[in-house]
């Protein structure tokens, strides 16, 4: 019987460890700590590299080297938002290859393109749709965008590389 508790025991503490052990990943998604000390290029090069090991998806990343500091929440949002679309490509798109650029385009805004040679969209692809059909990710996407003052743009270029 005592056994049988100390087995139970050593089992809720390994559980507690690897509820830890997840609880530090999400939280290191949500706010990597390279956004504080290297900005936010050098965290979507980080993140977007480990996708791309991950996810055997051949993966360019272009990060223009005039990008300034930008407001915390923003650089935030922006890494999210490339995350976001990676997490999409790598579940919908069946892509081999990615690129992401962010480019400064004046000292007030940003470029930034994310492509994919995937299969596309759906001719009748409407964004306001996809929760209806438990999509929420691109609807995310966009929310962020306008949360930060930008303009969403989708290009449905089926094929191209």
């Amino acid at each position: 019987m005592a056994f049988a508790i100390t087995t139970k025991i050593h089992d809720v503490r390994l559980n507690i460890r690897s509820l830890i052990e997840n609880l530090r990943v999400v939280c290191g998604n949500l706010r990597p700590p390279t956004i504080d000390s290297l900005r936010v290029g050098a965290a979507i090069t980080s993140f977007a590299n480990d996708w791309a090991s991950k996810t055997n998806i051949e993966t360019t990343i272009n990060i223009d080297s005039r990008l300034v500091r930008l407001p915390e929440g923003t650089e935030l949002s922006i890494y999210r938002i490339v995350r976001e679309v990676l997490h999409n490509v790598e579940k919908h798109a069946n892509a081999t290859k990615v690129n992401i650029s962010l480019k400064q385009t004046s000292p007030r805004s940003l470029l930034i393109s994310i492509s994919d040679n995937g299969i596309g969209l759906p001719n009748d692809f409407i964004l306001s749709t996809l929760p209806k059909q438990g999509h929420f990710r691109l609807l995310g996407v966009s929310e962020r965008v306008v949360l930060v003052g930008g303009n969403l743009g989708i290009n449905n270029l089926a094929g191209a590389d």
